[in-house]
């Protein structure tokens, strides 16, 4: 006896699916869009060294790949030595970054040496919002990255 086969799809299966691939992409577009938020605005401590009498300058990359031009970006840094004890506060401004665009700005950290820096906290970036009517605080977003010797974190 030969049985027939058929490949085509059960009634409704066409429909289904159809249903099942828009609400992927959906969730795919949804989850894109949350998780992008974060790598659009990037600080990088990409570089520390000694500089006059016992200080130390701290080279920062930030890449704001916002549509956003941030008129105020400032960053409350509070810096730590090897034992973990706070050594050095910081108000430094970044101000402007321009939307698109990646920006190196330098800052110098008088009375620390760099090998007395262990971690560098970002404590907050204090007037900075994202968003319409200043929706989304900064530092929910921002992402961090060292490539120095100490860490840099939120």
């Amino acid at each position: 006896m030969i049985s027939s086969f058929s490949c085509r799809p059960a009634k409704g299966a066409a429909a289904f699916a159809a249903i099942l691939l828009g609400f992927c992409w959906a969730s795919s577009q949804a989850a894109a869009e949350q998780s992008g938020d974060a790598a659009e605005l990037g600080v990088e401590l990409n570089k520390m060294e000694e500089h006059g009498t016992g200080g130390c300058r701290l080279s920062f990359v930030f890449r704001n790949g916002t549509d956003e031009r941030l008129d105020t970006f400032k960053l409350d840094l509070v810096m730590f030595g090897q034992d973990d004890v706070i050594a050095r506060r910081l108000i430094v401004d970044a101000s402007p970054l321009r939307s698109g665009k990646t920006t190196v700005k330098l800052f110098d950290v008088d009375g620390l040496t760099c090998g007395d820096i262990a971690t560098i906290l970002v404590n907050d970036l204090p007037g900075c919002v994202l968003g319409r009517e200043g929706s989304q605080d900064c530092i929910e977003v921002v992402a961090l990255q060292s490539r120095a010797e100490a860490t840099l974190t939120k």
